[in-house]
């Protein structure tokens, strides 16, 4: 009767556990991961392209000319990444940072993606992208504007140069993404939503909500290639879950591309060396998650700072900075020549 009763036991949990709503995703990363262990992902740089263009060029050419055809084929820059991206408008950008950024990406096969500035009107935004392709540019796809899941964007803080209004899940969804997807689908190039990465404490119900609104309105647009973004950032000890990326993706119509445009590792009191060790090991954890066909992009390609540990590039290091010596570890492991 023992026997029984503890093979009923034994079947019991293991119909349980079947049917729970996560079963079947994959688990937490183990500390032994290596890059070896995870899918084949498209690569990137957050770029802050026009902040000292031919100097931030220059380097990147440099650095692009030590990199194997495999991994270029690849490999993507988020030209005018993060929250600037949401502050220049097109009359800020030159010609001839267009036409760096663009000989760039002709010159090593390197295709850029492009954020939308949600500040800015949808036809003066597709005039500005097709200004980029006209001049050689290759895009791999279109980022619709940047972390509008935030409170300043959330509460309309205009004092902020980067908000022009008050940003609601549902104001973005429905009638910001409908204004300017009509303008841009004529590019014929995938358009990625933003989405909102896990918190915890008071804003973690705000976050759902945000995925929640935006997972829900990826089917409403048909007649464009969608996909949806995420920015990863360890900040600290924090205690990280990276399963969040497999939460995100079963709100996700089938196939739906998941890009993490932004990733990296928040530490003031990391050297550059051990930033880079941090970030390689976040970038392992992060990449377990995903699958052939997402997107993972370093945190930031270039700065001109004082401080230097979050730089792949740096003027002081005429290149790669030590953390950006790990990036690149990572981008040639996971396409070794």
């Amino acid at each position: 009767m023992k026997f029984f009763a503890s093979l009923l036991l034994i079947l019991s949990l293991t119909f349980c556990s079947s049917n729970k709503p996560n079963a079947g995703i994959s688990a937490e990363p183990s500390s032994s991961t290596s890059v070896s262990d995870v899918p084949k992902i498209q690569l990137g740089f957050n770029a802050k392209g026009s902040l000292q263009t031919s100097q931030q060029v220059a380097l990147t050419d440099k650095m692009l000319e030590k990199l194997s055809n495999s991994v270029k084929e690849n490999l993507h820059i988020r030209v005018n990444g993060g929250t600037r991206s949401q502050k220049e408008m097109p009359s800020e950008w030159s010609n001839e940072q267009v036409k760096a950024w663009a000989d760039l990406s002709k010159k090593h096969g390197v295709q850029l993606v492009y954020v939308v500035n949600g500040s800015d009107t949808p036809k003066s935004q597709r005039a500005f992208i097709q200004k980029w392709i006209d001049a050689g540019a290759s895009f791999s796809f279109i980022e619709m504007m940047n972390e509008y899941y935030l409170p300043k964007f959330r509460k309309g803080d205009t004092s902020k140069e980067e908000v022009s209004r008050q940003i609601t899940p549902e104001y973005y969804a429905n009638e910001m993404l409908s204004t300017f997807i009509d303008e841009l689908k004529t590019l014929n190039l995938p358009l990625f939503l933003i989405c909102a990465p896990e918190k915890s404490g008071k804003v973690a119900d705000i976050m759902t909500d945000w995925n929640r609104v935006i997972t829900k309105a990826v089917s409403k647009y048909k007649d464009v290639q969608i996909g949806v973004t995420i920015h990863l950032y360890l900040k600290g000890n924090e205690n990280f879950n990276y399963n969040q990326i497999n939460k995100l993706r079963e709100m996700l119509p089938a196939g739906t591309p998941i890009a993490i445009t932004e990733a990296g590792v928040i530490n003031p009191n990391l050297s550059s060396e051990n930033e880079g060790k941090a970030v390689l090991n976040h970038y392992v954890k992060i990449a377990s998650q995903l699958k052939t066909g997402d997107y993972l992009f370093d945190q930031v390609l270039y700065t001109n700072y004082k401080k230097t540990a979050a730089a792949t590039l740096h003027p002081n290091s005429n290149g790669l900075t030590p953390k950006g010596e790990q990036v690149v570890k990572f981008m040639k492991e996971m396409y070794p020549d």
